[in-house]
């Protein structure tokens, strides 16, 4: 079965959808705060959701590539940032912290 263009770009944009609400249902429901780069992937999402909404409307195939081209970017700023929860990059403050192993659930909460 072969999908045509808007299907897949429809799949893309309601992945993209799913993310953003994935996110912002362990902002709001879960209480996790994002931190920086949270947001920054949030802000591509929107992006590629918004390119790919126009591109079903207007059924332009052009705005396809520019949907890829956010995805390849929103991957990247991904892999970045997993990196820097990871300790692998050097990233703002806002998305490490120091092991929190030994403290208590008061401390913690403090911390956040």
């Amino acid at each position: 079965m072969r999908l045509g263009l808007r299907s897949r770009v429809g799949a893309a944009a309601a992945g993209s959808a799913a993310l953003l609400l994935g996110a912002l249902g362990f902002q709001y429901l879960g209480g996790i705060p994002p931190c920086h780069l949270c947001m920054d992937q949030r802000w591509v999402h929107v992006a590629a959701l918004l390119v790919g909404i126009v591109a079903i409307i207007t059924r332009r195939g052009s705005l396809a590539v520019i949907g890829s081209l956010i995805a390849v970017g929103s991957a990247m700023l991904a892999g970045y940032h997993v990196g820097v929860e990871q300790g692998v990059f050097a990233g703002p403050s806002s998305c490490t912290s120091d092991p929190v192993g030994s403290l208590g659930v008061d401390e913690l909460y403090r911390r956040i």
